[in-house]
């Protein structure tokens, strides 16, 4: 009995260090999917001219880029001049997603989705976001819920 518990011991402990195939082991993080939230920013290297893009941690990180991009391509700035005033996940009303258009229909149902301001030069660009990353601009004199969405 003493021989097979020092073999199953053995095996057990034989069996805890084997690696699959195919998996090697890595100095750094494991990279993270694009639509998770980034829990840190990234580090700046020395070789970076440009202050790194801090992405808020409630939205993620895919869908903050998409929306700094459209930002930065319509004032002519560049990303890393562009301040964030708000970013946070929100519960839409309805498929207008707080930014209704005279004589448009829109889905009567809560959307999920995210709310991202963002300033440049002084100008605002209010981004209302559907949870599966589209969105669209909403100007402010189209905006009907100036203190958020509920």
């Amino acid at each position: 009995m003493l021989i097979c518990a020092v073999a199953l011991a053995a095996a057990c402990g034989a069996a805890a260090t084997t690696h699959s195939p195919g998996l090697t082991a890595t100095s750094g993080p494991t990279p993270r999917p694009p639509d998770m939230p980034l829990e840190t920013p990234p580090a700046a290297t020395a070789a970076a001219a440009t202050v790194p893009v801090v992405v808020p941690d409630a939205i993620p990180v895919a869908i903050f880029e998409s929306v700094l991009a459209e930002a930065a391509r319509l004032s002519g700035d560049p990303a890393d001049e562009i301040a964030t005033v708000r970013a946070e996940p929100a519960v839409w009303p309805d498929g207008s997603l707080g930014c209704p258009r005279p004589d448009e229909m829109y889905t009567q149902a809560l959307v999920d989705g995210y709310w991202v301001v963002l300033e440049a030069d002084g100008v605002p660009y209010d981004f209302r976001v559907r949870s599966d990353g589209t969105f669209k601009l909403c100007p402010q004199s189209e905006s009907t819920d100036p203190d958020g969405p509920y």
